[in-house]
């Protein structure tokens, strides 16, 4: 396949943006400080030089500012995508996140399990219809995951199936989309994220005694799915040394003897991971211009959007910085 992005001159607008934006984006010792504030008054004062200096949440109270974070952060990746020279660069992230809100509207609408439903560009007679298996008009990489998910049980699956079954078909489809953008740096990013997901699927249908033809699918969907045909018939006690292995400079500590439990194990996958897939971003700026430098922003913005969320909603809920910090993400400053 040719390459899509051969002039690096078309992107130096948007990669000079992002690059710009990068000087405004919360370092480590950032969210210290965050987490350490008491009261609105220090909480304001805390997010001076940030690129939410300026948030004005609905009313004033942060305490239930959850959506406006996300809301600012949505429209600064949409503008970042629509200064690119190629949509599709920025369009995979907003796509990964318009999925998520399709899948808690069906679980919320068909399911009976109460999900919060993140803003979409679709009407809800769109996602029913989408659901329903009657969305012509509606992106492909929709209509796919809908189609797949549906073929194990439906409006009947089991809200843990159901959402093995749906997650697994969208990593596939928004792999899929990455390999066509041709480039190997946006591509490779989410091969890595398709396989880290995968295990944590694997653990979750070991744990939840899945299906086996599900478990089979969750397994056949992922570009590794050799490696975790060969995990799945490994002892608990041994995926840890494998999967340092695979994944060189994961850097997941063995379980400490009895004293950490298959959740916990699994948490400690989750948060290795989530560090291993950031180190890789951050490689984006090496590039001073072209799409790795955009696409790594994107990913950086979409750890920091979910930072600040759980760091300033928690702390203006009264909730120890201590207990926050634990569930922070890896940032790309």
């Amino acid at each position: 396949m040719p390459e899509r992005f051969p002039d690096r001159a078309k992107w130096s607008f948007s990669s000079g943006w992002v690059v710009a934006l990068e000087s405004q984006m919360a370092r480590s010792d950032f969210y210290d400080r965050l987490l350490q504030t008491s009261g609105h008054s220090e909480l304001r004062s805390a997010l001076a030089g940030s690129l939410l200096a300026d948030m004005e949440p609905a009313g004033g109270d942060l305490k239930g500012a959850e959506r406006d974070i996300a809301g600012f952060y949505r429209r600064l990746m949409r503008e970042i995508r629509d200064k690119s020279p190629y949509a599709d660069v920025g369009d995979l992230l907003l796509m990964e996140r318009e999925l998520r809100s399709f899948r808690n509207h069906v679980k919320r609408n068909y399911l009976d399990v109460p999900a919060s439903e993140p803003a979409s560009e679709f009407s809800d007679e769109v996602r029913d219809a989408l659901w329903n298996g009657q969305g012509v008009g509606a992106p492909e990489i929709l209509r796919f995951v809908a189609e797949r998910t549906r073929q194990y049980g439906g409006d009947d699956a089991d809200v843990a199936a159901f959402d093995a079954a749906f997650d697994s078909a969208m990593l596939a489809a928004l792999r899929n989309a990455a390999a066509g953008t041709a480039n190997s740096f946006i591509a490779g990013y989410w091969d890595r994220y398709d396989t880290v997901k995968g295990v944590e699927f694997l653990w979750r249908a070991r744990a939840l005694d899945m299906p086996d033809a599900l478990r089979a699918t969750l397994i056949d969907e992922r570009v590794e799915r050799d490696f975790l045909r060969e995990l799945d018939e490994r002892p608990g006690e041994e995926w840890t040394e494998a999967l340092n292995a695979q994944l060189p400079g994961l850097g997941l500590d063995r379980p400490d003897g009895d004293r950490q439990n298959a959740v916990q194990h699994l948490r400690s996958f989750a948060s290795a991971a989530d560090r291993w897939l950031m180190e890789y971003a951050r490689a984006a700026k090496l590039t001073a211009f072209g799409p790795e430098r955009v696409f790594g922003a994107l990913l950086g913005l979409r750890s920091e959007a979910y930072n600040m969320r759980v760091a300033i909603v928690g702390r203006a809920n009264g909730i120890a910085g201590e207990l926050l910090g634990r569930h922070l993400r890896a940032g790309y400053m």
